[in-house]
């Protein structure tokens, strides 16, 4: 009789150890939303999310995708990432934070397709903050103290005349001195560069020229 309460018992405690790895397991699960440059503007998440992939499969002219932290707005102040999608590209393991929700719009040509994978929350070491602009700002400070600066993405064609500088500092009179320059990122496509290096004093960016740049860190 003990042996079988204690064999009783023992089941009982790997179902519900079964049971709260499935509800963790569901949580976790990948979501997907597609469209097309049709769309003008549309909420995929009142709540907040992380966005870890971003596909564009077919292309447009002129076309781009906005993201926005924000449910139901396309907010300026509020954009996090933003695509060319001219060209069908690939952009994976962003994990950036949505905390506000995640809102997207579009303009250009309706042939462009993409697909935004995310998941929900956006709590975690993992998860990334995105800093996006696409004008000349100059000397604008990210984050003071000591971070990772994982990826810069050029969102939309460089120039000769356009480019970001990444700096560690905090602002201030050495927020472009050389000796603390992290990257330096000029050319005349799309690119995606991974860096995943350690920053002490702060994140600062300048910026030439007016150019759609992501700068993603945590």
């Amino acid at each position: 009789m003990k042996k079988l309460l204690m064999f009783i018992v023992a089941g009982v405690f790997a179902v519900s150890m079964g049971h709260m790895t499935l509800h963790a397991a569901v949580y976790n699960v990948k979501q997907a939303s597609s469209s097309n440059s049709n769309v003008t503007a549309g909420q995929i998440s009142a709540g907040p999310v992380t966005v870890t992939d971003v596909f564009i499969s077919s292309r447009g002219v002129a076309s781009n995708l906005y993201l926005f932290n924000l449910a139901g707005s396309t907010s300026t102040a509020s954009q996090l990432l933003g695509f060319d999608t001219t060209a069908p590209r690939k952009f994976e393991d962003l994990n950036v934070g949505f905390p506000g929700g995640l809102t997207i719009d579009a303009a250009g040509s309706s042939t462009a397709r993409w697909t935004i994978v995310y998941k929900f929350g956006s709590s975690g070491f993992d998860v990334n903050k995105s800093s996006y602009s696409d004008d000349a700002a100059s000397d604008e400070n990210l984050k003071n103290g000591a971070g990772i600066l994982e990826r810069i993405i050029v969102g939309d064609n460089l120039t000769s005349a356009t480019g970001i500088q990444v700096f560690n500092s905090a602002g201030g009179s050495d927020s472009t001195d050389v000796n603390n320059q992290l990257a330096n990122v000029e050319g005349d496509s799309v690119i995606d560069h991974a860096f995943s290096v350690n920053f002490s004093s702060g994140l600062t960016v300048t910026r030439t020229g007016a150019v759609s740049i992501m700068v993603i860190y945590k």
